[in-house]
């Protein structure tokens, strides 16, 4: 955890890093507070990307969709919005 959240200041391509970590710690599944963690690291780094984004060897916004790792973070979120999971409301705010 503590790697995903200097991924953004100390790695080339954050976003990879962010995704890599994720999936790296969500190997037992679904997981709340860490899909609402990389959710938010991920917002942090297109922040602060600025308007004009020039990512060289990381994800831009459009390689979201092509990306595996990204496929596996929404099967994730998608997972934990089922009927019969729970999502803590506390980190959904």
């Amino acid at each position: 955890m503590l790697q995903m959240t200097n991924a953004f200041m100390n790695s080339s391509k954050p976003l990879r890093d962010v995704l890599f970590y994720y999936n790296k710690a969500a190997v037992k599944g679904f997981n709340s507070s860490l899909v609402a963690n990389t959710l938010d690291m991920i917002k942090k780094n297109l922040r602060a990307r600025g308007n004009i984004e020039r990512p060289y060897e990381d994800y831009s916004t459009r390689d979201f969709d092509i990306s595996w790792r990204m496929q596996m973070l929404s099967s994730h979120l998608k997972s934990g919005l089922e009927k019969n999971m729970h999502f803590n409301h506390y980190y959904l705010g």
